[in-house]
């Protein structure tokens, strides 16, 4: 070897075994590229350095859907379930939450995304997680008010207005008003006296201002009330 050419032997397989290594919160690297939608970077991944899809990790340990879904990259999505059909089961699994990559989806905002999944995917959207959150409270909590619809009257989901982590108080803490208003004139909801007037207190513990002005200023809210969950 030339004395001016640098020796790369064992780069290679330190590269590669970094590749292994987790972030802190215990993503490997095809988790960090599926949280983004970069489909470049998972093909070399998987057929160059040889990593693996059935990894999970992160925040209860997420699946490569449950992380693109959430963060709503369809393309990425498609492209696994057709590049990479023996993983599709991924599809179907859930995190240590219980949750579905459906339910992360439903939070993603991207409608598209959530009607396939349902109709080509055929995943299911009737269960709900460990904290009991189902598809329609994880709509509440994206805003978006047409996906919200599409779920409950076009797939005929539960509203979930009642009951443990229901659609209002998943609204009111998301600082979701226009979802809480739609909620409260079709379901004919009492807001003042939802949960014994907890609403407000939702807001304040999750940080939304603009939820607590609008129920402070439109709702007979006793600002002195003490929470009914203490």
């Amino acid at each position: 070897m030339n004395a001016s050419q640098p020796d790369y032997k064992g780069v290679v397989p330190l590269a590669l075994a970094y590749l292994q290594v987790k972030t802190s919160d215990g993503r490997q690297a095809v988790l960090v590229a599926a949280e983004v939608g970069a489909i470049d970077v998972l093909e070399y991944l998987v057929k160059d350095c040889g990593c693996d899809l059935n990894r999970v990790g992160g925040t209860n340990n997420m699946n490569v859907f449950h992380l693109s879904t959430l963060n709503g990259q369809f393309s990425f999505i498609k492209y696994i379930i057709n590049t990479y059909p023996q993983h599709t089961y991924l599809l179907h699994s859930t995190n240590d939450n219980d949750a579905l990559p459906i339910h992360a989806a439903c939070a993603s905002r991207v409608t598209q995304l959530v009607t396939f999944l349902i109709d080509k995917m055929k995943c299911d959207i009737t269960t709900e997680d460990k904290i009991g959150y189902t598809c329609v409270t994880r709509a509440c909590t994206s805003g978006n008010l047409d996906l919200l619809k599409l779920l409950i009257k076009q797939y005929n989901l539960n509203p979930r207005i009642f009951g443990k982590s229901s659609s209002p108080q998943v609204a009111v803490a998301s600082g979701n008003v226009h979802i809480l208003e739609w909620l409260r004139q079709e379901y004919h909801i009492n807001v003042a006296s939802f949960k014994n007037g907890a609403l407000p207190f939702y807001a304040a513990h999750f940080n939304s201002l603009y939820c607590l002005k609008h129920l402070l200023n439109n709702y007979s809210f006793d600002i002195n009330a003490i929470n009914p969950f203490d």
